[in-house]
């Protein structure tokens, strides 16, 4: 008798590589097929012929076989295909960038797995298995911020956000956020481009111009990014609008009397860059505060700098209160102050999750002699600095380079925290003391243009070897 099935599914050995499109095609021309189980993925392939089915036939890869059992067959995931296909480097990306959300000891046994050739699909739906929870976790304890980029975590942070959170989740349960990077901004078509292939949601809660400074200023007022923004909020395809910051507060104070339809700010804020002659931290909350705009804090943590004290600063937090984590001190920090209404934590397991949410949950701000202490930590951390400058100053009046001499040894001595608190090498990762280097150097002398007069060796209070210290300032920041 003849049949009419519903669908009409062709079966794949994903072991066979590129010749799957002989098979495909042929099969899609006799029968017309609707899709395609692809199998074997729980061996080492890494399922290239995914696309090659995909392009050749145009139907869908409805599921995929990991096992040979009837339960092993799952629904196909594209986005866990196209890191599978990139190649390991990119699969550690995504766990590593985009917050894989494993506790330490599986984190090491995966990665011995990556780099011994072994990780399979398996691992990587464990790993996104792993990111569900947490999102799931973060929500049940009554929390809603998630922030990503389009350009996170080699462009994948997104698809991880779409997978893990939009997906699964009603829309009414969280707020979702992200950005416009001037780096790829190119045109004026870029910013619609960009912008319509983010995360699939109808609408952002939050949307902001991302990192602006005295360079990244520049692209955003040639392509209107700023009238491009307002116009996506009149259409409600935006709730709220914003920018994040990596410059000094006469900037700050120029971009909001120019644009006060921000309605906050996203600032690197913690005990550690509150005075900092670099980052300029407790200027530019004041700066936001004098405008009336709420602050959003990034790098509370500092890269996690203020995760891994000195010993002597762990037992002074210790002794005080032996419940509390050491990063929580740094997170309350931000949090106490008055005009600061979101800080922001990069969570990378769900052991840093559950600490950070529950002292939030009931936050209590910093007392008195808690913010005391906070002092006392600062000045022994800033007393294990590589340059022991004071900032005043006295050295940059009369040098004829107008290099910024302060400003880049406190750039050089929070990086030089920051990696080691980090645990990697300069040439390991970005930071962004690197960052403030190159937008202070921008109105001011570079650490590598001085031309050894001695001026400011003569009138340093503190008798330091300057042109020494702006020598390796300039090795460190000024590397090709």
């Amino acid at each position: 008798a003849e049949v009419n099935p519903d669908e009409i599914l062709l079966v794949i050995d994903s072991m066979t590589g590129q010749d799957a499109v002989n098979v495909a095609k042929s099969f899609n021309e006799l029968l017309e097929i609707s899709g395609v189980i692809l199998t074997k993925l729980d061996g080492d392939t890494r399922g290239g012929a995914a696309l090659s089915v995909k392009a050749v036939t145009g139907k869908p890869i409805k599921f995929a076989g990991t096992g040979e059992k009837l339960e092993d067959i799952e629904v196909f995931h594209p986005d866990r295909m196209a890191s599978r296909i990139l190649g390991m480097g990119d699969v550690l990306t995504l766990i590593e960038d985009a917050q894989s959300k494993i506790d330490q000891k599986k984190a090491e046994q995966m990665a011995q797995k990556m780099m011994s050739n072994k990780f399979d699909f398996n691992d990587l739906n464990e790993q996104f298995e792993q990111v569900k929870k947490m999102v799931d976790t973060f929500i049940e304890r009554g929390f809603t911020y998630f922030d990503t980029a389009w350009m996170y975590c080699a462009f994948k942070s997104e698809n991880a956000v779409k997978e893990a959170l939009v997906s699964r989740h009603p829309r009414d349960s969280f707020t979702l956020t992200t950005k416009l990077h001037s780096a790829f901004v190119n045109s004026f078509e870029d910013r619609d481009r960009i912008f319509n292939e983010q995360t699939g949601v109808t609408f952002f809660d939050y949307y902001l111009i991302h990192d602006i400074n005295s360079h990244s200023i520049e692209t955003y007022n040639k392509f209107d990014c700023f009238g491009w923004i307002r116009d996506k909020k009149e259409k409600g395809l935006v709730k709220h609008i914003g920018f994040s910051f990596h410059d000094g507060p006469e900037l700050l104070d120029e971009v909001l009397t120019a644009h006060p339809e921000f309605e906050f700010v996203q600032l690197q804020l913690n005990y550690l860059d509150w005075e900092s002659a670099g980052v300029q931290s407790r200027k530019c909350y004041e700066v936001a505060e004098k405008h009336g705009v709420p602050v959003f804090v990034m790098e509370p943590v500092k890269g996690g700098t203020l995760a891994n004290v000195p010993e002597e600063v762990t037992k002074l937090f210790k002794d005080y209160n032996s419940e509390a984590s050491v990063p929580s001190w740094a997170i309350r920090f931000a949090a106490s102050l008055p005009n600061v209404k979101i800080v922001l934590s990069g969570m990378s397991d769900m052991d840093q999750l559950l600490d950070n949410t529950s002292y939030i949950q009931d936050f209590k701000p910093l007392n008195d002699e808690e913010k005391a202490l906070i002092k006392k930590a600062t000045d022994i951390i800033n007393a294990s600095i590589d340059i022991p400058c004071t900032g005043c100053s006295y050295c940059t009046d009369g040098c004829p380079m107008q290099i910024a001499i302060p400003k880049y040894f406190s750039l050089y001595n929070a990086d030089m925290q920051e990696l080691r608190g980090r645990g990697i090498s300069p040439d390991e990762g970005w930071t962004p003391q690197s960052e403030y280097y190159e937008n202070v150097a921008k109105h001011f002398g570079k650490a590598s243009a001085c031309i050894q007069c001695g001026q400011c060796e003569g009138v340093c209070p503190q008798h330091l070897p300057i042109i020494e210290h702006l020598q390796t300032v300039a090795k460190h920041f000024e590397r090709e």
